[in-house]
């Protein structure tokens, strides 16, 4: 763990927030849990993130010197998804990692530099106003001798920021991950397809089959991940194998050139065969995904949709419907300000007048306790610095970072 203190990048940030919406502490029932990567980001508006619980933006990772790179500017996107009540993560690492990027993961993982990158990356979460961190390590990475330690001194870090942590994860290296950071991510991705692919020219066949969901499923759960963290990966692609090439195809591209091919898993075409997920096949794994428990779907990723008619995503949203869940149900917003933030001598919450608050630090210490009062918190003898508000009263209790000056 580590203590934070503010630089002129947070502060002018924090300042142009003084008004928060504050969401209940209540764990959603199902989760549909999107990625949307840097070079999807220009379709933000097509997107409907009323049928999201999560957005994972990909891909941040640090430079040599350990700080956390993203391309792009993420306010956008934040207060897209905000508005709907859709959490937005920053999803750090990918399938392909540069050079730099790979060998700052191996060398500031140890314990020696593993603080100050953890460091960074909070700071990258609190700067853009974040909601999680979502692990996306993959292949060797997983395999590093650091990987366990990193994610959990990055969970411990994180949970003082009230920050939760997810992973991507895939079934063949799941043996090098252990058993106590699996039991303790707050969700796992399971990047259940690329059972076959480009890699394996000489082995066509469906890339995301149900049995390699089942198979996924059956494992973490045997791992000790509870089923109700368990996210069920799904895929809006396809590969085509062809004689000398896999090449891949969006599912927009699938169904505008084959629209027939709608509730299929595979279609001719005239250079091969392309193997994908039609309508019935997401159906039934959203459909496998409640009937075990699980805690929700994932899919990789968003801009492979198609906007409008044939929207695989909204198929998503009509299975949840039809078996009585209903997304915007699950999180409710609660109508609370607090304002001024930054606070000087006090703080107001203009919705709820009475209750306990408490205050704690970045270290996880309680520092200050007591009745709220006609909505108002004195502040007058805390310390600048980064904080956490958490308000409770006989109905609900929430938690909201806070900041003083």
């Amino acid at each position: 763990m580590f203590v934070s203190t503010l630089n002129s990048k947070q502060m002018k940030r924090i300042l142009a927030l003084l008004i928060f919406t504050i969401l209940l502490n209540q764990a959603q029932a199902f989760k549909v849990v999107g990625y949307l990567p840097t070079y999807r980001f220009g379709i933000l508006n097509n997107i409907d993130f009323s049928k999201l619980t999560h957005v994972c933006a990909s891909f941040a990772n640090p430079g040599s010197d350990g700080e956390f790179i993203f391309s792009h500017n993420l306010d956008p996107l934040v207060e897209k998804a905000h508005l709907a009540n859709c959490k937005v993560f920053i999803s750090i690492g990918g399938g392909g990692l540069s050079t730099v990027a790979e060998d700052t993961y191996r060398n500031k993982t140890d314990e020696a530099n593993r603080p100050a990158l953890i460091h960074s990356l909070m700071n990258f979460v609190l700067e853009n106003n974040l909601d999680g961190v979502d692990v996306d390590l993959e292949g060797s990475m997983v395999q590093m001798s650091t990987y366990d330690d990193f994610v959990q001194d990055l969970m411990d870090s994180a949970k003082v920021y009230n920050i939760e942590v997810s992973a991507a994860l895939a079934k063949w290296t799941g043996s090098y991950i252990e058993r106590e950071t699996v039991e303790d991510y707050d969700l796992l991705n399971l990047m259940s397809y690329d059972n076959t692919g480009p890699w394996t020219l000489s082995n066509p066949g469906q890339h995301s089959p149900m049995s390699q969901t089942t198979g996924d499923f059956n494992y973490w759960s045997g791992r000790g991940a509870d089923k109700k963290n368990i996210i069920i990966g799904l895929p809006f692609y396809g590969y085509e194998f062809q004689a000398a090439e896999v090449p891949a195809w969006t599912w927009c591209e699938i169904v505008s050139e084959y629209p027939d091919s709608l509730y299929q898993d595979k279609t001719m075409t005239d250079e091969g065969v392309l193997y994908f997920n039609g309508i019935s096949t997401i159906e039934d794994k959203v459909q496998y995904a409640i009937d075990n428990g699980a805690g929700g779907v994932m899919i990789w990723e968003l801009g492979q949709d198609c906007f409008g008619e044939n929207s695989l995503l909204d198929v998503i949203d009509a299975k949840l419907k039809s078996n009585q869940i209903h997304l915007s149900q699950h999180e409710l917003a609660v109508n609370l300000s607090v304002y001024p933030n930054p606070a000087i001598e006090q703080v107001h919450v203009e919705g709820m007048l009475e209750g306990v608050f408490r205050i704690y630090n970045l270290a996880g210490s309680l520092i200050k306790t007591g009745d709220l009062r006609q909505g108002l918190i004195d502040m007058s003898s805390v310390k600048n610095g980064f904080y956490l508000l958490e308000i409770q009263d006989e109905k609900t209790s929430f938690t909201h970072r806070l900041v003083k000056m």
